[in-house]
C-alpha cells in the first residue's frame, strides 16, 4: 500500500491516544465530572472563536471564498436531506412520535467542534480548517433552527430563546467575525494573530480529552435503544458521509473541502443533543445514550475513514 494510506491511518492514531488518555484520566479521577464543564467553556468560549477568527482572517481571501461558489452550499445540502430522509424513516419504523425529532437530530447532526475539528487537523492539516470552518457554520445554523424546532415541537414547546442563544454562541460568532474581516480585506495585527493562534491550539488536545473523560462517565447506567441506535448510526457513518461526499462532486469541490466535508459529516451526534433534550423535557436518557454510544463507536469509525482517504488519495 502507498505511503498516502500508511500516512492517514497513521494521522489518526494520535487522535485516538489522546482520547484514550482523557479516558484513562476520568478513571483515574484526575479529571473529575465536574471539570468536564470548565474544559467544554474553554473550548467553546475561548480557544475556539479566537482560533476561528485567526484561521479565517489570515488563511482566506475575498477571491477565494468568492471563487467556492457552489462548494459553500453542500453542508447545507447534505443536512437538509438527512433530516428529510431521517424523519421519514423514523415515521416508518415507528419510532415514538416524543423520540422523532431527536433522532432526526442525532441522524443529521454531527459533532464538528470537539471531535470533527481535530480529527480534520489531525488527518488533513492547517488547511482544512477553512473548510471545517464553513461546514461548522452549516452544522450549528441548521442544529439551532431546524433541529431544535423538530425537538421542541415534540414536546409541545416553545423555546425561542434557547434557539437564539445557540444560534448567538460564540464559535459562530467568531466565524463570523473572521468571515467579516475576510470580506472587507482586513487582517489582525500581528501581535493579536500569534496570540490567537497560540490560544486556538489549545482546541484540539482540549477537545479530545473531554471526548474522552465524557465517554468514561458517560458509560455509567447506560442503557442503548437499539432500534433508534441503528437509525442514527446509519445516518452518522454511513448515509451522511456518502451523501457528502456525492453532494461534493455535483458542487466540483476540491479534494480538500471534499475530504473536509466528508469527515466532518461522519463524526458522531453532537454533545448539545442532550443539553437540548433536556431544556425541552424530551427523552434526555435516550439523547445521552444516542451521543455516548456513536462517541464510542467512532473509535472503531475513525480509523477506517482514514484508510479510505488514504486509500483514495493513492489512486
Amino acid at each position: 500500500m502507498s505511503l498516502d494510506f500508511w500516512d492517514s491511518v497513521g494521522r489518526v492514531l494520535p487522535v485516538m491516544v489522546v482520547m484514550g488518555l482523557g479516558f484513562a484520566l476520568g478513571g483515574l479521577g484526575v479529571i473529575e465530572e465536574p471539570s468536564l464543564d470548565l474544559m467544554a467553556k474553554l473550548v467553546v468560549r475561548f480557544s475556539l472563536p479566537l482560533g476561528m477568527l485567526q484561521s479565517l482572517s489570515s488563511r482566506f481571501t475575498r477571491e477565494e471564498l468568492a471563487s467556492q461558489g457552489l462548494v459553500l452550499t453542500v453542508p447545507f445540502l447534505s443536512m437538509l436531506v438527512c433530516y428529510g430522509v431521517s424523519s421519514l424513516l423514523a415515521g416508518l419504523l415507528r419510532v415514538p412520535r416524543c423520540r422523532r425529532g431527536l433522532v432526526a437530530g442525532a441522524f443529521s447532526f454531527s459533532n464538528s467542534i470537539f471531535l470533527g475539528l481535530p480529527l480534520a487537523r489531525a488527518m488533513l492539516g492547517e488547511e482544512a480548517l477553512p473548510f471545517a470552518l464553513i461546514y461548522y457554520m452549516g452544522n450549528t445554523t441548521l442544529w439551532w433552527t431546524l433541529g431544535f424546532w423538530g425537538i421542541a415541537r415534540d414536546c409541545g414547546r416553545s423555546s425561542s430563546s434557547l434557539a437564539a442563544k445557540g444560534l448567538l454562541s460564540p464559535p459562530l460568532v467568531g466565524f463570523l467575525a473572521g468571515l467579516s474581516m475576510v470580506l472587507l480585506g482586513l487582517r489582525l495585527p500581528a501581535f493579536l494573530d500569534r496570540a490567537f493562534a497560540t490560544v486556538g491550539q489549545m482546541t484540539t488536545p482540549l477537545s479530545l480529552v473531554y471526548v474522552g473523560s465524557s465517554l468514561w462517565f458517560g458509560r455509567k447506567g447506560l442503557t442503548l435503544p437499539v432500534r433508534e441506535l441503528a437509525l442514527v448510526s446509519t445516518g452518522r457513518f454511513l448515509f451522511a458521509p456518502a451523501l457528502t461526499f456525492a453532494l461534493s462532486a455535483w458542487a466540483g469541490a476540491s479534494p480538500l473541502a471534499s475530504d473536509v466535508f466528508v469527515l466532518m459529516a461522519g463524526m458522531p451526534v453532537l454533545v448539545n443533543l442532550a443539553l437540548v433534550a433536556r431544556m425541552c423535557r424530551a427523552d434526555e436518557r435516550l439523547a445521552s445514550a444516542l451521543v455516548v454510544a456513536t462517541t464510542a463507536l467512532s473509535v472503531i469509525s475513525m480509523p477506517i475513514a482514514g484508510m479510505i482517504l488514504g486509500l483514495r488519495r493513492s489512486i
